[in-house]
């Protein structure tokens, strides 16, 4: 809450197409809200974690959070 920042993970529902808009719509609520948003298929998170873990940490420092390592 503090950083503003709301991470999902989608699965393959997610392509269905009423889950598809009620996430763009609550996607789309958080950035009129000035929240950010990432999003990242399950697949992603299982394969390269690390790549989801950077992108992660720098929507962090961009909103301010300072890393101690």
């Amino acid at each position: 809450e503090d950083w503003k920042l709301h991470v999902e993970i989608d699965g393959s529902h997610h392509m269905n197409v009423e889950h598809w808009w009620a996430d763009m719509s609550r996607q789309n609520e958080l950035w009129i809200a000035g929240e950010r948003v990432l999003r990242f298929p399950a697949w992603l998170v299982r394969e390269r974690p690390r790549e989801v873990l950077a992108q992660i940490r720098a929507a962090l420092i961009a909103a301010g959070w300072v890393s101690g390592l």
